[in-house]
């Protein structure tokens, strides 16, 4: 992910949506640029991560459920003129996890390097989320 965001993407204008980071599994990261910059931040618990008996939406409430995951996805809008749509498909490709770093599982994961800043999270989401360096 570290040398994705370090690239310039031609013909990007804006780019918008929801990332799955499997260091911080249970919190769903926000993902915005225009302009050149990225801005990446905790925006809420999964629904899936969710295990509060009022807010917990059922697995039949929510559009993408997986088995196993959840409704944990990556759901990005890119936006431009003369994208390299392609190269952008690479490029978010080869931020996914192997299947061999996908079998470690969440334990294994919170393991693996994480270019990305610490979260500060807010007070409605548990202590107990994600990776050993968010913050709270």
């Amino acid at each position: 992910m570290d040398l994705a965001l370090s690239q310039t993407w031609p013909g990007v204008l804006r780019s918008k949506g929801f990332f799955w980071l499997a260091t911080r599994h249970d919190v769903m990261g926000l993902w915005q640029s225009a302009g050149g910059a990225w801005q990446g931040e905790p925006s809420a618990l999964w629904v899936a991560a969710d295990q509060d008996p009022i807010t917990a939406a059922a697995p039949e409430d929510v559009p993408y459920w997986h088995p196993v995951w959840g409704d944990r996805c990556q759901e990005l809008v890119w936006i431009g003129v003369d994208m390299d749509e392609a190269g952008i498909h690479c490029m978010l490709d080869a931020c996914l996890l192997s299947d061999a770093e996908m079998s470690l599982g969440p334990e294994g994961w919170a393991a693996l390097d994480d270019p990305l800043p610490p979260w500060e999270l807010g007070e409605d989401m548990d202590d107990d989320v994600g990776s050993d360096d968010l913050e709270e």
